[in-house]
């Protein structure tokens, strides 16, 4: 253990004199604190403006007065998805999705105002943040400060010398690894105490917890990270004689695996699992309707089925004669058949995304910078699967408060609620998940990473054998 803590210390010295090293550190610095500060203030802005939205919206549904209840159902009720708390280290997938989702009866509305509608197209090619500095920008930087490690030990007789006191080559390469990994991860981890600090004064003991788990698990995935990063480099150092052709080649190695292939598998995976338009699914549920699914009869015959059972089991003949309203069973009653055809549709174009996404998830045992993208939307909160929980909390929220609807203007007193009556149905509230369901999504993501940093250290540990030493 002495041998490496001498040998961090001796390439630590060496970092320091560089002139070049020192560049890159202020660099990563300023970069870090801006992408942090930034990310902070927009996150707060984000933030107020969903919560005055939500408010706003609340207050519009409390103060309708006196009001059929099924008209109130059509009114509708508009919730906002709340601002992820670690949105502003890794936005995800929130620039390109909506954030508002009118709730009414008889039909499922698509989120709106989507931040990225109102950006320039260059968006596309990624928002500056703190996730897009630890996946994209300090890999670069870990290649431009240890490419050169080994290589210079050579030229300038250093590791002979090392060699010749009794210092094996597997020590050294192991050694400088440990010292350019834990550089960069000391940035994150001061980042992440930042980070922890605002959110801390944001939420105060609420919630702390998950976000704190959240935390710890990016330190140990960007530890992963950057020691997968430094051992590719750091080997191939001590393999190439050439600087010159190496840096070539980590760039373009680089290059492929954080531009090229995370593009070319988005692509590949809409083009493999085409995606529906808005009015073909519309479409597709009006058909489902006419026709009827699985052990699910056509629409209108369901409907006049309901309507006959519903006289016989009151003994009418009339639907007037039963002893409520048969306007809002009779509603509630279709709902239900709709949600059945929503929930066939949804799932499809759910697992149509899923398919799209697959590709790359797949693609991850091959590329470290697609597994670490993945696994940090999903611990930030920011990914499709979040998205998509949203969904499925504003559509329960949507059924239940149209339910209750129907069964007052069933049951009610009189066919106009008052005005108090709105002040009874909660607001709806975002419940997060937790960060063990956030990962469970993303055992692929974890494989790989896991894979690459264990066939690294065995090549690190045993592959020096076959390198040529001096």
């Amino acid at each position: 253990m002495n041998k490496y803590w001498n040998i961090i210390r001796y390439e630590w010295l060496l970092l320091r004199r560089d002139r070049a090293f020192a560049i890159l550190f202020g660099f990563v610095l300023v970069l870090s604190l801006y992408t942090i500060f930034v990310g902070y203030k927009k996150y707060q802005y984000v933030k107020q403006q969903r919560e005055q939205a939500a408010s706003k919206q609340r207050k519009l549904f409390l103060n309708q007065g006196e009001v059929n209840a099924h008209m109130a159902a059509h009114y509708g009720y508009i919730v906002v998805k709340p601002s992820s708390l670690l949105s502003f280290v890794d936005p995800g997938v929130e620039p390109y999705t909506g954030t508002t989702i009118r709730l009414e009866a008889h039909q499922q509305n698509d989120p709106v105002f989507v931040p990225a509608s109102g950006q320039s197209s260059l968006i596309r090619f990624g928002e500056l943040s703190f996730g897009l500095l630890l996946q994209v920008i300090f890999p670069l930087l870990i290649i431009f400060s240890s490419y050169r490690s080994v290589i210079n030990d050579r030229e300038n007789g250093t590791l002979k010398l090392l060699l010749s006191q009794g210092v094996s080559l597997r020590t050294l390469i192991l050694g400088k690894v440990l010292t350019y990994t834990m550089i960069y991860l000391f940035f994150l981890i001061i980042s992440v105490l930042i980070y922890a600090l605002l959110v801390k004064m944001e939420i105060g003991t609420y919630a702390w917890d998950q976000i704190l788990y959240r935390l710890l698990f990016m330190i140990l995935i960007y530890f992963l990270y950057y020691f997968i990063i430094a051992s590719i480099t750091v080997f191939l150092s001590a393999v190439y004689n050439s600087s010159s052709a190496l840096l070539v080649t980590l760039l373009a190695l680089w290059f492929v695996f954080s531009i090229i292939m995370p593009k070319a598998t988005a692509n590949f995976g809409a083009q493999y699992a085409p995606l529906q338009s808005k009015q073909s699914f519309n479409k597709s549920m009006v058909e489902a309707s006419k026709t009827g699914i699985d052990n699910l009869p056509p629409i209108e015959e369901y409907k006049q089925h309901f309507r006959d059972s519903l006289m016989k089991a009151y003994h009418v003949t009339d639907l007037k004669d039963l002893p409520f309203r048969s306007s809002g069973v009779l509603m509630q009653a279709d709902e239900t058949y709709r949600n059945v055809i929503y929930d066939h549709a949804f799932g499809g174009y759910k697992d149509t995304i899923r398919l799209q996404n697959s590709i790359a998830t797949f693609s991850s045992l091959l590329n470290p910078f697609q597994a670490i993208k993945n696994l940090s939307m999903a611990i930030c909160a920011s990914d499709v699967e979040h998205h998509f929980l949203f969904l499925e909390q504003g559509e329960k929220y949507r059924r239940k408060l149209v339910a209750e609807l129907n069964h007052q203007d069933a049951y009610g007193e009189h066919e106009d609620v008052s005005k108090d009556y709105f002040h009874r149905i909660p607001d709806f509230s975002y419940q997060s998940p937790s960060i063990a369901w956030s990962i469970a999504r993303r055992k692929l993501e974890l494989t790989s990473i896991g894979l690459w940093s264990v066939i690294l250290l065995g090549l690190l540990i045993s592959g020096t054998l076959f390198i040529k030493k001096i």
